[in-house]
């Protein structure tokens, strides 16, 4: 059986290529994504993983630990202090 993995910051570079990695291995994963991420490095793995869009720091996320088994988290989301383009 497949582990169910959580995955933040799937749209980075190293997020990005950990997904990929995860997606090849078969992995259930799970990403969780801003509205305003740029998708453009994972837009090819769309359709072999979940996402969910979070729409601010202060969500609830026990939600997506009570409908969804997590096995594992791997935290790759950072802010590198950009200013984004997007306001």
């Amino acid at each position: 059986m497949a582990k169910n993995i959580l995955l933040t910051g799937a749209t980075g570079f190293i997020g990005s290529h950990v997904l990929q990695s995860l997606v090849q291995k078969e992995y259930n994963v799970i990403a969780l994504t801003r509205p305003t991420s740029n998708t453009w490095r994972i837009d090819s793995l769309q359709d072999n993983f979940h996402s969910i869009v979070v729409s601010s720091s202060a969500m609830d996320f026990e939600p997506i630990f009570t409908q969804h088994t997590i096995d594992t988290v791997i935290h790759t989301a950072t802010d590198y202090g950009r200013v984004s383009p997007i306001s």
